[in-house]
């Protein structure tokens, strides 16, 4: 499990759904989250909290410019790759958030992603679990 210190920057919420924006190394993040009706669910604004996300949740992209329903993009680094015969794991630094990605061996030689690369991580926002 991925785990990112962050500060909530705004809530927005709607009939028991909110999205939460988050700053994390200098990216915004959003968080979908469901059922916020719940007395459980009370983050506000300036709130530091850790946003988590499996590591098979991540989705790396060789460009930013690549057009798709994701909305959480970190720039990131690769610090080391793990070639595994069916699954690879990837870590990266994401401007000083070190996560890791799950893929299949297959894609992670597709995209030729090699140590040093830039790439971009891309985490769905309903993926995104709040910790405080």
């Amino acid at each position: 499990m991925n785990k990112l210190k962050a500060t909530v920057s705004s809530v927005k919420s709607n009939h028991g759904i909110s999205v939460v924006q988050l700053e994390v190394s200098g990216n915004l993040i959003k968080a979908l989250i469901v059922n916020t009706e719940n007395e459980a669910f009370k983050v506000k604004a300036d709130e530091e909290v850790h946003v988590l996300f499996k590591e098979t949740e991540v989705v790396l992209a060789k460009e930013e410019s690549v057009k798709v329903g994701i909305s959480n993009k970190l720039e990131c680094t690769v610090k080391r790759i793990e070639i595994g015969e069916i699954l690879s794991q990837v870590e990266m630094d994401c401007q000083g958030g070190m996560i890791k990605a799950v893929l299949l061996t297959e894609l992670v030689q597709e995209l030729d992603v090699k140590q040093g690369d830039n790439v971009w991580a891309l985490i769905k926002s309903n993926e995104i679990i709040i910790s405080t």
